[in-house]
């Protein structure tokens, strides 16, 4: 799975680095991400749009959000389908974070895809009305099973979408997508650094309005 996830660069670096064209806010919490908080995604709306949305799914009919989804069954299950099918976006970052149980302690890891500074975690993304029936934009990771390297740790990972599959990714048609969903969910093409993750900080939100 993944439940907390590492962003240093600078907006504008993400603004560089995915061609976006449109910026919805230029608001930028650096420092580890937490499930809850509005993240960066990278969309397509006609053009490539940065965005900032919020981390987790409502599960309707219940008081519980979901962070991650599945890739193996996110066509399938009525919760995710749509989103899937038409609502793919990419969250950019540095590092991402899981743990290992060694004991009676918890040792937290940052995983680090090698040779990319930034890299992009596959998302989906759907509207959700909250409790206080205001209307929100809710995003999930998508995971798969680890590859050789993270099995090592965790028996899932997120998935890692390449420069190659960017554009298919983010504005492919329905059957499109799913012709790349089986690639997605079983290349070993990525490789990790893995290390604890000593002296991560939280860093104060940037505001660069």
């Amino acid at each position: 799975m993944c439940g907390r996830f590492f962003i240093e660069n600078d907006i504008e670096d993400i603004i560089a680095s995915y061609g976006v064209r449109q910026v919805k806010n230029m608001v930028l919490s650096k420092g580890e991400i937490f499930p809850g908080t509005n993240i960066p995604v990278v969309l397509h709306n006609k053009v490539r749009t940065l965005d900032f949305l919020r981390w987790g799914f409502q599960l309707r009919g219940m008081n519980k959000e979901v962070i991650n989804a599945r890739i193996e069954t996110a066509s399938e299950k009525p919760t995710f389908r749509r989103a899937f099918l038409n609502n793919r976006c990419i969250i950019p970052a540095n590092a991402f974070f899981e743990w290992e149980t060694t004991g009676k302690s918890k040792v937290k890891y940052k995983i680090e895809v090698k040779g990319e500074k930034l890299f992009s975690m596959a998302g989906i993304y759907d509207l959700f009305t909250d409790k206080y029936n205001k209307e929100y934009i809710g995003v999930v990771i998508l995971t798969r099973s680890a590859n050789e390297d993270m099995s090592k740790l965790h028996h899932r990972m997120p998935v890692i979408i390449g420069k190659e599959k960017e554009d298919k990714w983010l504005s492919g048609s329905a059957k499109e997508i799913l012709e790349v969903q089986e690639a997605l969910e079983t290349e070993d093409l990525v490789r990790f650094n893995i290390n604890p993750a000593e002296g991560i900080q939280q860093l104060s939100i940037l505001d660069l309005m």
